[in-house]
């Protein structure tokens, strides 16, 4: 069995007149996977991981983004983006921690509108998701994908 070890990459985007800052705790990594063309692999909220990754594997997390300096009270947009290369495809999937409204769910390529609490809190992006193989992986070659998190004042 082919093992490969598949990693992501964390790109950060923030378009914002107001001082709102990104800062990444841990990047997303699930794990090792057998690397045949079309396999794939899930990565629940709870990190576990389901399909063709190796569930037991010590590298697994999921990704986690503190998102600070928000304005109180203010209307945030947060969109997040996958990403494809010639080895991977990566559809990442994020819960947002700390908005007025409490918990909200993230997909790939979906804005979404929350307003921030009337004292500023910080939000905690929980990020996870759908990773699929593109092409044949070499054996015990890193392979990485990336997702972008963009975070904007309206």
């Amino acid at each position: 069995m082919l093992k490969t070890l598949l990693t992501s990459i964390f790109a950060v985007m923030s378009f914002s007149t107001f001082a709102i800052s990104l800062v990444e705790v841990s990047p997303v990594h699930f794990g090792s996977v057998s690397g045949q063309l079309g396999l794939s692999c899930s990565m629940s909220q709870f990190g576990v991981i389901s399909g063709d990754c190796d569930a037991t594997d010590t590298e697994i997390s999921i990704g986690q983004i503190v998102v600070t300096n928000l304005p109180r009270n203010g209307l945030i947009e947060v969109i997040l983006t996958g990403s494809s290369n010639t080895s991977l495809s990566y559809e990442p999937v994020a819960e947002l921690i700390g908005a007025k409204s409490g918990t909200t769910f993230l997909y790939d390529n979906q804005p979404v509108y929350v307003r921030a609490k009337g004292n500023g809190a910080d939000f905690t992006i929980n990020v996870f998701g759908n990773i699929t193989v593109q092409s044949n992986l070499n054996l015990r070659q890193p392979y990485t994908v990336d997702y972008t998190l963009q975070v904007n004042q309206q």
